[in-house]
């Protein structure tokens, strides 16, 4: 393991720093966890395996299944239900909160859209990550046939994103600006 010291992203420095880091490798996948999270000991294992059969997908060990509505617009984020199974869809919305491991073709879009998160999304990495995945056609799977939460650290939700971004809507105002208000591609 290497520590580095980077820039604040905000919720984007677990992964964008290590996108412009000049020893990159194009090759390589990244697996994103957060840190408020107590995670089994298998859950990396799981996430390896599931790479290992599709190489070309994001895999994580929770997703929501996008909420769109009538002309496609999308639904309020809170009301999008967890996936239960592991089809593979650009629907699939992977949430970082579990964990999810990025392959290669995904590193590189992320890559190429640089900062366009600062203006869209700039405290919904979820968000940019998923946009981007499905602006490339990136397809998302789950790794397991039900959505998992891991528990949370005691203690370490008292604030955060998730306060802002999900219980007072937050992730609906950076979802509208980022994808606008339709989801453009199945």
């Amino acid at each position: 393991m290497e520590i580095k010291l980077t820039d604040n992203f905000g919720p984007h420095t677990k992964y964008y720093p290590t996108l412009i880091d000049p020893a990159f490798q194009a090759e390589s996948v990244l697996v994103t966890a957060d840190d408020d999270i107590l995670y089994p000991p298998w859950w990396l294992s799981r996430l390896l395996r599931a790479y290992d059969s599709a190489p070309d997908l994001i895999h994580c060990h929770r997703a929501h299944r996008i909420g769109v509505g009538e002309g496609e617009r999308f639904q309020p984020y809170n009301t999008w239900a967890p996936c239960v199974g592991r089809r593979i869809s650009n629907k699939n919305f992977a949430t970082g909160v579990s964990g999810v491991l990025y392959p290669p073709v995904m590193l590189r879009a992320l890559k190429a859209a640089a900062t366009g998160f600062r203006d869209r999304a700039p405290s919904a990495d979820d968000i940019w990550i998923n946009f981007v995945a499905h602006q490339a056609g990136i397809p998302v799977r789950q790794a397991g046939v039900f959505a998992r939460h891991f528990p949370f650290v005691p203690g370490s939700q008292a604030s955060g994103l998730y306060v802002t971004n999900v219980a007072e809507a937050q992730n609906d105002v950076q979802i509208a600006r980022t994808y606008g208000p339709r989801l453009l591609r199945n």
